[in-house]
């Protein structure tokens, strides 16, 4: 009889087990991302480039008004993660994270492209990665300090200019190679800088002469200092004038087929600056996320707190980031194949 009792206790147990094994997955699959977000505490916003950076700027300000559109309100955590140009944030984004929707990440808007031409230890697909979103535009601008003696494109064209970079797949690094192919110049890069502010801090010390950077970073940081002449701007890198006395590079690109491939090389700019999660985010969750943003972009107190900062928010939803990706990868193989000699480790 106890025996009997004993195996009928051990087949009762191994029955709920076996049924609890089944429930549990079932009950936290069926968890909505409402219920999700509600007792989820925090989020790590992880950023390339250290403090004081336009990563940094825009990440605390995003992390701290998009929580108050997310149930729980979680705490957004911002965490630098260099190296390589936001190559190891990506790789670390994409494999390692948690796929759970509590990881985001801000990476360089160029590494779409260079992946698509062979970015060495690149271990990502850019047309898988969760996108979030991006709060502004991306064009950028070549700068250098007054005192360099460089004035205009010729002067490059005829003296070596010294311009800081911040790895190899950040644009400071990777543009000035390009330009001296297309245009003449003789931009050569000094790496080993940290950030955009590093090399604005390096400028003034005479360590460097120049850079090519976001505008808005250039404006908001050193508007003062070209009004004054202290620095000169030299071109833009979009394909139209942003500001109506500055140049665009494409003004001095004559070949048909260079012309091409820097519009390719230029398709950063669409991407502005972009909020990826990991692939597999669970459907619902990347939709809260996605929602979350956008309703930050058009909150009036995130946009008065964005021009307090000299910031312009220009909103890009993450639905239209991923359509880029997929565009981007229909480009023609005569492009890419001129293109990928031309950034980090293509033409390996």
């Amino acid at each position: 009889m106890r025996a009997k009792l004993s195996n009928r206790l051990r087949d009762g147990i191994l029955g709920l087990a076996c049924a609890a094994g089944l429930i549990l997955p079932a009950l936290a699959q069926a968890e909505s991302a409402q219920d999700f977000y509600s007792h989820t505490r925090t989020i790590n916003f992880y950023i390339a480039l250290g403090p004081g950076s336009g990563d940094d700027v825009w990440a605390r300000l995003v992390g701290k008004y998009m929580s108050l559109h997310m149930p729980g309100k979680p705490t957004f955590v911002v965490t630098e993660m260099p190296g390589a140009g936001s190559l190891v944030l990506a790789n670390y984004i994409y494999n390692q994270a948690p796929k759970d929707g509590t990881a985001l990440g801000n990476i360089a808007p160029s590494l779409p492209a260079q992946v698509l031409v062979g970015l060495p230890n690149a271990r990502f697909d850019p047309t898988k990665l969760s996108y979030v979103g991006s709060p502004e535009s991306s064009d950028h601008a070549c700068i250098v300090m007054s005192s360099s003696g460089i004035k205009t494109i010729d002067d490059a064209r005829k003296h070596e200019v010294l311009m800081g970079g911040n790895g190899p797949t950040s644009l400071n690094s990777n543009m000035p190679p390009i330009l001296d192919k297309f245009l003449g110049t003789k931009f050569k890069v000094i790496e080993g800088y940290k950030s955009v502010p590093e090399v604005f801090l390096a400028m003034e010390r005479g360590e460097v002469m120049g850079q090519c950077s976001r505008l808005d970073t250039v404006l908001r940081g050193e508007a003062d200092k070209i009004k004054s002449g202290e620095m000169t701007l030299l071109f833009t890198l979009n394909e139209k004038r942003t500001l109506p006395n500055v140049p665009s590079v494409f003004e001095f690109i004559k070949d048909d087929q260079q012309r091409q491939t820097m519009q390719f090389l230029r398709s950063s700019t669409a991407f502005g600056r972009p909020y990826v999660a990991p692939p597999g985010v669970p459907a619902d969750r990347l939709a809260l996320l996605r929602k979350a943003f956008e309703d930050t972009m058009k909150d009036p107190a995130f946009i008065a707190a964005a021009a307090k900062a000299k910031l312009t928010v220009t909103l890009t939803t993450g639905e239209a980031l991923h359509d880029l990706a997929l565009q981007l990868y229909k480009t023609p193989k005569s492009v890419t194949d001129q293109a990928k000699f031309l950034l980090p480790g293509g033409g390996h």
